[in-house]
């Protein structure tokens, strides 16, 4: 059993909605080591579910477009 702690809603990335291009692959959900970016629909903008983000911030450097930040 994986013990979490509680991390600061304000450190949880987000993704842009205007720089954002719904890649057919995302590099940042492939990077995403806790699962959190999630996209419901292909081809529609992905997500970082908070109950899940670790808040590593692996995402953000990860997304070639910049757009979760």
């Amino acid at each position: 059993m994986r013990i979490r702690k509680a991390i600061n809603p304000a450190v949880v990335p987000r993704v842009s909605r205007e720089a954002c291009r719904a890649c057919a692959v995302c590099l940042a959900r492939q990077a995403c080591q806790a699962k959190a970016i999630v996209i419901i629909d292909r081809g529609e903008q992905p997500f970082v579910d908070p109950s899940r983000c670790y808040g590593c911030r692996t995402c953000t450097t990860v997304c070639p477009h910049g757009a979760v930040v």
